[in-house]
């Protein structure tokens, strides 16, 4: 049988993970939260967010295309406290 991890499509499914992570994914989130604080990557989501959304030669000038990312911000704002939760309950 084909293990899950090589079957994955880009935009579809986890590709960076490596097949112990892909199982334990948990581990992912207590690696990254001993890196990064929820504070800190407010701070670099922010930061990241702000220059994409005002820089004049940002490929987010369109209405449409400023509220896609303001949008995707505001959802990965969330899963990164969701995260934090989870890791903290392990």
């Amino acid at each position: 049988m084909q293990s899950p991890l090589t079957i994955f499509v880009f935009n579809q499914n986890p590709f960076r993970l490596s097949e112990e992570e892909y199982h334990s994914p948990e581990t992912v989130l207590k690696n990254y939260f001993e890196l990064f604080g929820p504070g800190e990557t407010n701070d670099i989501l922010t930061s990241v967010q702000t220059e994409a959304l005002t820089n004049p030669g940002s490929p987010y000038s369109a209405v449409s295309e400023r509220m896609k990312v303001m949008s995707c911000f505001t959802e990965l704002y969330r899963l990164i406290e969701a995260a934090f939760v989870i890791s903290q309950k392990k």
